[in-house]
């Protein structure tokens, strides 16, 4: 089916009749079900009980931000692409168009060409993401399928760059189901997970008697991936000894097990992936230059989900979905921006983990802003007790502890220091420092830090998120001060 014979639904919200028209005109080639809604109330009411692939909402005269009617679409409708009629002026024009959670602006004097471009862009994006087996519909997220789908028919060596979680493995298997190989093997190994010796063996594999406890001939993962695809995950690991063997294979598709004397022939798709900048240790002499450019044919960087906010919504009712859930889940809007305003650091992994600890352990099943707050704030705190192997010693790493913890107190102090409120500043502070007797320094600097944290919630009637604007600092940070002094607030 090609991009021309897709079907879709499509909402128009807009009570200029002329430009639902144009919008019918530009999407006739796709003889969609479309439905026309003349203001927000009935839009919301239609999205309260059905989905549309499409929104294309006339924001003229909307009666609050973009970026707030945006988010109440996103949140309603997740899987629906928000295309939206703006003037120029009302919008910050350093912002994409997805920085607010739209898939695209548009003249409201667009005609149906352009229109009818929009739609059918959209329309290829989405059917790339379908065919690498994501979820999203973010333009890192379009842009990097487009790639994966050009570069998967060819032979040429990948290089997967990003964090952990961001769905290296996934990217590697969609270049091998859509490549000629498809039906061939797709084997995967992590180099960091084996020790030399070992991954050489699962690497080359072994003849009988090649070293102690080879009681049987072993085929290797190249072996095992002739005419298919290897997958080597955190290649930056990997040995500089069995690099200089790696990269023979690269070059003479030949393969010798580990005490061996036949040469075997292999033919294989490379595909290597790592959350390390290889450059760098390519630099410092920890990977080889010319196997970095071997492997580096093609680089494909693996969006962050910090990079891809609005894909969150879209991701949670695919989990929500396709997992076995103790509960049926659904998310209040202020619970939708909660998760929008955290990092994930762990990234689609972590939301995924995220979810499924909620689906257990979750109160109720609608879920707040405030259940949101209380499983991040467990789940950052379980992150931070988990023992990570560093290469450090014990106290090496307690010292970098202390530090850290010492940076963010720091980090915190100076956050409210250079808080300005409304009025001035609050008594005992004056730009740039907190004037303070040094004999009462630390209980004085306390005692202004709640001082101030507990003025700007009176002014905002307790409301966090306002407070930590006035503020000038982060909601979390603001939310951790306000439980350490004993200022919470149920």
């Amino acid at each position: 089916m090609t991009v021309d014979d897709t079907s879709f639904s499509l909402l128009v919200i807009s009570s200029d009749s002329g430009l639902s028209g144009r919008v019918g005109g530009a999407a006739e080639l796709w003889r969609p079900e479309m439905v026309v809604a003349e203001g927000y109330v009935s839009a919301f009411k239609l999205l309260a009980e059905r989905s549309f692939d499409f929104i294309f909402a006339d924001c003229r005269g909307a009666e609050v931000s973009l970026r707030e009617l945006f988010s109440r679409f996103n949140y309603r409708c997740p899987s629906a692409d928000l295309v939206a009629f703006v003037e120029p002026r009302s919008f910050n024009e350093r912002e994409s168009s997805f920085d607010l959670g739209c898939s695209a602006f548009l003249s409201p004097d667009a005609e149906s060409t352009e229109i009818r471009q929009v739609i059918r862009r959209i329309l290829r994006g989405r059917a790339d993401v379908v065919r690498c087996g994501w979820v999203g519909k973010s333009p890192a997220l379009r842009s990097l399928s487009s790639v994966v789908l050009t570069a998967a028919p060819t032979v040429a060596t990948i290089l997967l760059v990003g964090e952990s979680g961001t769905g290296k493995e996934l990217a590697a298997r969609a270049v091998h189901e859509n490549s000629p190989r498809k039906d061939r093997p797709f084997v995967s190994i992590n180099c960091s997970a084996l020790a030399e010796g070992i991954l050489e063996s699962e690497l080359f594999g072994h003849e009988k008697g090649a070293f102690t406890h080879a009681f049987a001939q072993k085929q290797g993962v190249f072996e095992a991936a002739h005419r298919g695809t290897i997958f080597l995950d955190e290649i930056g690991e990997m040995p500089p000894a069995l690099q200089a063997k790696f990269l023979r294979v690269l070059e003479e598709k030949q393969v010798r097990r580990v005490g061996g004397t036949v040469t075997l022939d292999v033919d294989i798709r490379v595909i290597a992936a790592t959350n390390r900048d290889l450059a760098a240790a390519v630099e410092d002499g920890r990977f080889r230059r010319d196997l970095y450019f071997r492997v580096s044919v093609i680089r494909l960087v693996m969006p962050r989900l910090l990079d891809r906010l609005w894909d969150i919504p879209l991701l949670v009712e695919n989990f929500l979905a396709v997992g076995e859930h103790t509960k049926k889940l659904s998310f209040a809007e202020d619970a939708y921006a909660q998760m929008l305003s955290y990092h994930w650091p762990g990234n689609v992994r972590e939301l995924k983990n995220f979810i499924e600890r909620l689906s257990v352990l979750s109160p109720t099943q609608r879920v707040t802003a405030r259940v949101v707050r209380e499983f991040l704030d467990e789940q950052g705190l379980a992150r931070r007790d988990l023992p990570v192997v560093t290469g450090r010693t014990p106290q090496a790493a307690r010292d970098d502890l202390i530090f850290a913890a010492l940076a963010e107190l720091k980090r915190d102090l100076t956050e409210i220091k250079e808080a300005i409120l409304p009025g001035g500043l609050p008594r005992g502070m004056v730009e740039g420092r907190i004037d303070v007797p040094t004999d009462e320094k630390p209980s004085n600097l306390t005692h202004v830090e709640i001082e101030t944290i507990r003025e700007a919630l009176e002014k905002v009637g307790g409301n966090r998120r306002k407070a930590a604007k006035l503020l000038g600092i982060g909601e979390r940070t603001l939310y951790r001060k306000i439980k350490q002094y004993g200022l919470w607030q149920p």
